[in-house]
């Protein structure tokens, strides 16, 4: 056979076959490498996404409780509680004009000790809840709660139950109810996040809250992250809640065919490359071997 015709072609054959086992060895320990920090880049950026979710709530939130804060604390609101003729002339007005600086459904009432409302933004959302036990206990315990909600559009509200103390007696002489639609407080940040999926689930999984989604890619797989809402401040949650985030990331197998075509042309060019250059050198070292034999034949023959 061909390998046995010569030294030469013996060596050849050899670094040959190290060369492409070594090839392999190499391709194979190279795409795992990249497929590892592939998935781990991959996830941690995901991550971030679903950290910027949380704080997007977050900020949301704060930023209308703070609002209702403030409004809880000004003349204007305490006054009206008392003064019911001048609340009709310049409070009711207020109100219905009022407006959240948040680009989601939201609402305010103004109510009394009863339940009754006084004065409210122009919104369905703009609703009391005397019904509810944390009405009363605002009145009971002055300080601010908050629960989540039905909505008639089958949406959850997250809503605020805050105090109003009239100053001059430090008592509380009624509550001031806000709302918003926790599902259009996530739809934008869907699109500007760019993920397939965001939502506000229990802590425990029981219940989705709130999500918002965009179509589905089939050519994409799924990876999920989640992060704790309000996370260190249990006291401002009604119930333990979990941002979660899904985004769609290409399958690594797309990636997979051009990677082995440039494997296999860089591993048909160094093998060549070694074959080339081993026969070469073989050549030059087994030629004074290749004379000796020559000249034993010819001895051998005389």
């Amino acid at each position: 056979v061909w390998q046995q015709r010569s030294l030469a072609n013996a060596f050849t054959l050899r670094a040959a076959l190290i060369a492409i086992v070594s090839t392999l060895m190499v391709a194979i320990i190279s795409l795992a490498v990249i497929y590892r920090i592939e998935q781990v880049t991959l996830k941690e950026r995901i991550e971030e996404k679903a950290q910027h979710l949380a704080e997007r709530v977050e900020g949301r939130i704060d930023l209308v409780e703070g609002t209702v804060l403030d409004l809880a604390k000004s003349a204007l609101v305490a006054t009206a509680l008392l003064d019911s003729r001048g609340r009709d002339a310049y409070v009711v007005p207020f109100f219905e004009n009022f407006r959240f600086p948040i680009v989601a459904s939201s609402g305010l009432a103004l109510c009394d000790l009863n339940g009754n409302r006084l004065a409210a933004m122009h919104s369905s959302l703009s609703d009391c809840h005397a019904n509810s036990p944390l009405f009363k206990r605002v009145l009971a315990e002055g300080r601010t709660l908050r629960e989540l909600t039905p909505l008639p559009s089958g949406h959850l509200a997250w809503t605020i139950y805050q105090e109003v103390v009239f100053p001059y007696t430090g008592t509380v002489e009624g509550v001031l109810v806000a709302q918003i639609d926790l599902h259009e407080v996530l739809r934008p940040v869907l699109d500007d996040l760019d993920l397939q999926s965001v939502a506000l689930v229990l802590a425990d999984g029981s219940a989705v809250l709130a999500r918002a989604q965009a179509e589905e890619n089939p050519d994409e797989t799924l990876v999920t992250v989640r992060t704790r809402l309000f996370r260190g401040q249990s006291d401002v949650l009604p119930l333990p809640v979990d941002a979660i985030v899904e985004d769609q990331v290409p399958l690594f197998r797309h990636k997979l065919l051009p990677l082995l075509l440039v494997y296999a042309i860089g591993s048909l060019f160094l093998v060549l490359a070694v074959v080339a250059w081993m026969r070469r050198t073989a050549r030059h070292a087994v030629a004074p071997l290749a004379e000796l034999t020559q000249v034993a034949q010819r001895i051998a023959e005389t």
